[in-house]
């Protein structure tokens, strides 16, 4: 989160902010529980790396090791840095 936050304040960084699920965690097409569940919920530990977020939802890409699989929206307070 903080890499998005440098980013709106106009400092680069180019590294990554890659989270986990901290718990069995739902996919969503947009920022809130009014959109649609994208797939199955994501098991606890799946990783992700953020690129945006809206309020206390995070856009991610979600992982498969190191390969992305799904792009999404998952709420910050399921997810831990890592």
């Amino acid at each position: 989160m903080d890499m998005v936050r440098s980013r709106i304040m106009g400092r680069e960084d180019d590294s990554e902010e890659r989270v986990e699920a901290s718990a069995v965690l739902n996919i969503r097409s947009g920022p809130g529980t009014g959109f649609d569940k994208i797939r199955a919920p994501l098991p606890k530990g799946t990783g992700m790396i953020v690129t945006g977020e809206s309020g206390v939802w995070l856009s991610v890409i979600v992982l498969d090791g190191d390969e992305p699989t799904d792009t999404g929206w998952v709420h910050s307070h399921f997810v831990r840095e890592v």
